[in-house]
């Protein structure tokens, strides 16, 4: 489990930023990933740059990112077009999709801006969703069991410290 990361945007006290949770399931062809609190540049950078290392993960699989838990985005255009790069390299021509599970208005308007910046590629497609069957099924994968999402079956994780 990773430890709080504290950053300090200036002008504020210190801010905890919270990792970035994910877990491969490789029988469903499937990337979770959970972002909480604060969710910073760098951190998200990191975060996907270990979850592109990880070797259960394969081309081609799509991702579910449950934004619910996001109190805050601290995240430039440029981290954006940097995330949406890693994953053009990754892919390498393999269709993907990006489902985004949102639930408040601030994480949507971030969400689309991720949207735009990755439909300048050319294999990842990317939706918002306020329902979780729904995103699941627009993925393609109404098979996958929602329990496997409960906190208590993640192991992956992926963020500073970890």
């Amino acid at each position: 489990r990773c430890a709080p990361v504290r950053t300090r945007p200036a002008g504020r006290g210190w801010v905890y930023a919270m990792p970035v949770t994910y877990k491969i399931f490789p029988d469903y062809a499937l990337l979770v990933t959970w972002p909480t609190g604060l969710v910073s540049s760098d951190e998200l950078i990191e975060a996907y740059r270990k979850v592109y290392a990880d070797p259960q993960l394969r081309p081609g699989f799509h991702e579910l990112v449950d934004l619910r838990r996001v109190s805050a985005f601290d995240v430039s255009a440029d981290a954006f077009r940097t995330i949406a790069g890693m994953t053009e390299a990754f892919e390498d021509g393999a269709a993907t999709r990006t489902a985004m599970l949102v639930d408040r208005t601030m994480i949507e308007i971030i969400s689309r801006l991720y949207q735009s910046i990755a439909d300048i590629g050319e294999t990842e497609v990317v939706a918002q969703f306020t329902g979780l069957a729904e995103a699941l099924a627009w993925l393609e994968r109404s098979d996958f069991p929602p329990e496997l999402l409960e906190r208590g079956n993640l192991t992956g994780t992926a963020g500073p410290g970890s």
